[in-house]
């Protein structure tokens, strides 16, 4: 994950949605979700439901975490669309007509080989703003293999004080809204990176590394600190990523910690106490 040059500058053909005054007065402060349309060469691949900030960053961690890129030198192109559209199909004789939301177009344009490779694999899923795994047909492709980490040494204990504040401190300066989940990168001193937020949780995730894929910022011995629990997709996501870290206000679930065992990613959960406790580090016992 080491990106020789980044793809070219997303293009934008109106001014970011989500920020205008259609969403105000009577929904001021209401966490913003709109679909975003991903289209890959030009072929439908997915609707996500988003919150419109750090488009070009979802979009890219997105394609990285679904395995539509393997690196940023796969991705030669990303548009980034605003269109403003009726919320429902006009029902026949309706005395109410639907009203009008933005909605996004996320337009990616890959490199030959990794386009061969697509066609071979794809599949059309419609997604949401809960579960990054919902739509898969088959356990395999919800459950892929994974090269396992390098083992790596937990965060030192003082940049494990105070990680309720410190994410509560970061999302106050971000403007997309409340009840947003939040997905915190620091580097291996403890310094924070980005704080990217959105209505999905494994959605957050994909903002920060695609961050780090358009800033050449490889996450080895990195951390990410989340507002959420941790799940079965957001340690698949850490994993192909090769985060060494995912650290969590909410508790991991059973197969969230089976997995991130096997495959070496720390899993810490910060309790409501203010205590961590480690799901999985260097000394847990790990999956066959």
């Amino acid at each position: 994950m080491n990106p020789q040059s980044p793809p070219n500058p997303p293009r934008q053909s109106s001014p970011s949605a989500g920020h205008s005054d259609t969403h105000a007065p009577i929904m001021a402060g209401a966490a913003i979700e709109l679909p975003a349309s991903i289209t890959v060469n030009g072929i439908a691949h997915a609707v996500m439901m988003v919150t419109p900030t750090a488009m070009e960053a979802f979009a890219t961690g997105f394609a990285f975490s679904e395995g539509i890129i393997d690196s940023i030198d796969d991705l030669r192109d990303l548009t980034v669309s605003h269109l403003r559209r009726p919320l429902l199909p006009e029902a026949p004789q309706s005395a109410n007509p639907s009203p009008e939301i933005d909605t996004i177009t996320l337009e990616l344009e890959i490199s030959p080989r990794q386009w061969q490779r697509y066609r071979n694999t794809r599949q059309l899923r419609q997604g949401s703003s809960g579960c990054g795994l919902c739509g898969h047909e088959a356990l395999a492709t919800a459950m892929p293999a994974l090269a396992p980490l390098a083992p790596s040494a937990l965060p030192a204990p003082e940049q494990l004080q105070g990680l309720q504040a410190l994410l509560a401190r970061e999302q106050l300066q971000q403007p997309s809204g409340n009840g947003l989940h939040a997905a915190l990168l620091r580097a291996p001193d403890g310094e924070s990176l980005c704080c990217l937020q959105d209505i999905g949780r494994h959605n957050a995730l994909d903002k920060v590394i695609g961050h780090a894929l358009l800033q050449g910022v490889a996450l080895e011995n990195h951390s990410v600190l989340m507002s959420s629990r941790s799940s079965v997709e957001l340690v698949q996501k850490a994993v192909r990523a090769r985060l060494s870290t995912l650290l969590h206000l909410g508790s991991p679930s059973t197969l969230a910690i089976q997995l991130a065992r096997h495959y070496r990613l720390n899993l810490l959960q910060v309790t409501r106490q203010q205590r961590v406790q480690v799901h999985a580090g260097p000394d847990s016992e790990t999956t066959p």
